[in-house]
């Protein structure tokens, strides 16, 4: 089965232990997990060779002996049961063993979750017919297609029921950012996304329509994105939701319409399978996402928001080989639609899972002609990303991620502009409901071309945050961010008045 290189396979086993007196299972819940073992039914029998003594009368002519009247101050003990032989359940096979697979059981009915949590992709057993779901680690709410039956759908997908197995899924996203110096201009700037100073914010009305493509055998399908709020701006496209000359086509406000994804998407039985997508769709570098219910925090990195696309548009296709997974395509640049020189650009990445699904690393890189910032017409441009993900121990989970950017030619002087940055992120598993998250962030832009304009500076910023998940449609996510920057004499915060900022952010996501 393909599984699309920005979900990541992740596996672990539980341990079994057989304990005298009763036969039980005893599992510590580990957040990485792809499967879960359910309580084992161990067979009880008695021991045939366990013989009862039998009691023999007493000789002739002898006194039985009498009791001794009880010791008030002796407690009886509790009646030891009998003894019993527990018999072990067969050992499990991981999925990767070099093992003959079992052989199909008889048909059942088809069970799977239908919202993916990381409790519902380790507890949701794959039905006959189907694919075991498969979680990704960094984006919480997000599956693989587990089937195509009635009762399973897309389990990536809260809600079926359209016609040609069509899906849908959406969410609401808003929130709220306090920033204690209350800039005149009421902007967080260069912080973006949460970018309103004490003002409320409906970042994402978001809905998407999927036709998820099956993993076994030839199909065809596609998905469209809607995004309504003030994220809008962020992902807007040339020639799409603005014209080629960047002036807006139909948003004017700073609530607005966008369509960060629309593409069809095929899948051919070739080899271990090829999976081809062409449209419209999110970029493959970088950690973050613009979909809120992938991200731990409400506020995004400036590696994200100034050193990475956000879409492209173009033809990508994928597949994997053994534990590493190829993508490669060709676009028409950074958040282009239609781009002013008509050239097209290189796409491409690769990852790879280890057997035991607790370590991921992943490489993508984009190289093409881009609109120069300061010069009249196209330069090349490079960039790639470097993301490494592993499950420390049991709860504890990390994220390293390495940006960097290279824009040919693109100074006034003929020069080079370069951008580079590291992102360290770690999260704990608290308890089912409550998570914890860190962040450090160091983002260079070496040139002053992508974050503010003539102005070199090294950006800075430490995120603490907890996500609240009472429930799998809601998620609450409150942190604390603080942001300087060592720019000489720049000022980038508070309408450009202060090096450093600091601000508390909360939003809520719902999910229908």
């Amino acid at each position: 089965m393909f599984i699309p290189v920005r979900s990541w396979k992740l596996a672990t086993i539980c341990t079994m232990a057989v304990a005298f007196g009763s036969a039980g299972l005893a599992e510590e819940e580990d957040v990485w997990s792809h499967f879960a073992v359910g309580q084992a039914a161990y067979q009880v029998s008695e021991d045939p060779f366990e013989v009862e003594p039998e009691t023999l009368p007493a000789p002739p002519g002898l006194q039985q002996p009498q009791p001794m009247p009880p010791d008030p101050a002796y407690e009886v003990p509790e009646p030891v049961p009998p003894t019993r032989r527990v018999r072990p359940p067969a050992p499990l096979v991981p999925p990767y063993a070099d093992a003959e697979p079992p052989p199909p059981g008889p048909p059942g009915p088809e069970v799977c979750q239908p919202v993916c949590t990381e409790a519902a992709c380790a507890a949701c057993p794959p039905a006959a017919g189907c694919a075991s779901l498969s979680c990704s680690p960094f984006r919480q709410w997000t599956c693989d297609s587990c089937c195509d039956g009635p009762a399973c759908g897309a389990a990536g997908l809260r809600h079926g029921g359209l016609p040609l197995g069509i899906r849908w899924e959406g969410w609401i996203a808003q929130g709220v950012t306090l920033n204690p110096r209350r800039p005149d201009n009421r902007s967080n700037r260069p912080v973006t996304f949460n970018d309103r100073a004490n003002n409320y914010q409906l970042n994402q009305l978001y809905l998407a329509a999927e036709r998820p493509v099956r993993y076994d055998d030839w199909s065809v399908g596609g998905r469209i994105d809607l995004l309504f709020g003030t994220d809008h701006r962020f992902t807007m496209a040339r020639g799409l939701e603005v014209r080629r000359d960047l002036s807006p086509r139909w948003n004017t406000q700073e609530y607005g319409l966008a369509m960060p994804q629309l593409y069809l998407e095929a899948f051919a039985p070739v080899g271990t399978g090829v999976n081809v997508k062409m449209g419209h769709f999110y970029t493959i570098l970088g950690f973050e996402s613009v979909p809120a219910p992938e991200n731990f925090f409400y506020s995004r990195s400036y590696a994200m928001q100034y050193g990475e696309p956000f879409t492209h548009t173009g033809l990508l296709a994928a597949t994997e080989v053994g534990p590493l997974q190829f993508q490669a395509g060709f676009t028409r640049g950074w958040d282009n639609w239609e781009n002013n020189h008509d050239e097209l650009g290189f796409l491409g990445g690769a990852s790879w899972t280890s057997r035991d699904g607790r370590t991921t690393l992943a490489f993508a890189i984009h190289t093409g002609s881009e609109e120069s910032v300061l010069l009249p017409g196209s330069n090349p441009r490079t960039t790639y990303s470097l993301v490494f993900a592993h499950n420390l121990y049991g709860p504890w989970s990390c994220v390293l991620q390495h940006d960097l950017g290279i824009d040919r030619r693109a100074m006034p002087d003929g020069s080079d502009a370069h951008w580079y940055g590291l992102n360290v992120n770690v999260f704990r598993q608290i308890t089912e409901h409550w998570k914890f998250g860190y962040r450090f962030e160091w983002f260079r832009d070496d040139d002053g071309t992508r974050v503010i304009t003539g102005v070199p500076a090294d950006y800075y910023q430490v995120s603490l945050g907890l996500n609240y998940s009472p429930s799998d449609r809601l998620r609450i996510r409150p942190s604390l961010r603080w942001d300087w920057a060592g720019a000489g004499d720049g000022r980038p915060f508070i309408d450009r008045t202060r090096s450093d900022q600091m601000l508390l952010d909360c939003d809520v996501v719902l999910l229908f």
